[in-house]
């Protein structure tokens, strides 16, 4: 979690040359920093639910040693099922970037990069999924912080995820357009959310400038 109280200022350095990339900026950001990005914060996620996900399986394996299978197993069965979605969705785009890691053109492709800058929002909604389903297994244990199958820090930190990224389009405003002559799906979101009037997270009447 970062905080958002950045102050300006003014840096001066020396260096030499050698130590300026002599690629635009723009051609590093598609070919390597937003792919790169993106797989290795989905794959952290996924290792905060793969955590709360072993949690939910201690849960019901010390449960079963009495003889009898908790009611809430079932939510076990629907956060592994999440975690296994995460992780192939995770190998998925994994796969294809290494496949075009060589071509300038296929990186820059639309239908790449769209896939490439949804994977971030995809991961933290199943990561959310999945440890949402740990917690629901574990009950009022999950819950405790001297549990030791605690899920609370994970549920702290998947529900961040899902929030942290300003550019994300809410639910509601994600719209699924055809990508000309190609025939593929991508979300189009808008730059900005706001709540409609009668919405509890409207701000109170006179308080937007």
């Amino acid at each position: 979690m970062r905080g958002t109280c950045s102050a300006g200022f003014t840096l001066r350095a020396t260096g030499e040359a050698g130590q300026v990339l002599p690629v635009p900026y723009e051609t590093i950001h598609a070919q390597s920093m937003v792919p790169t990005a993106h797989i290795l914060w989905s794959s952290a996620w996924a290792g905060v639910a793969a955590a709360a996900v072993e949690r939910a399986r201690r849960y019901v394996r010390k449960a079963a040693r009495n003889g009898e299978t908790p009611p809430s197993a079932a939510y076990f069965t629907r956060a592994n099922a999440s975690l296994r979605a995460l992780r192939a969705l995770i190998a998925t785009s994994l796969a294809r970037y290494e496949a075009i890691a060589d071509d300038p053109e296929a990186l820059a492709a639309m239908d790449f990069q769209s896939q490439i800058a949804l994977l971030k929002v995809d991961a933290s909604e199943l990561a959310v999924q999945a440890v949402m389903s740990a917690l629901r297994c574990c009950g009022l244990s999950g819950y405790r912080n001297d549990s030791d199958v605690s899920i609370g820090r994970h549920l702290r930190d998947v529900l961040f995820l899902a929030d942290h990224d300003q550019q994300r389009p809410h639910p509601r405003q994600r719209r699924r357009v055809r990508a000309a002559g190609r025939g593929r799906r991508f979300h189009q979101g808008l730059s900005s959310w706001a709540p409609c009037r009668n919405s509890p997270l409207a701000p109170p009447a006179g308080s937007m400038s």
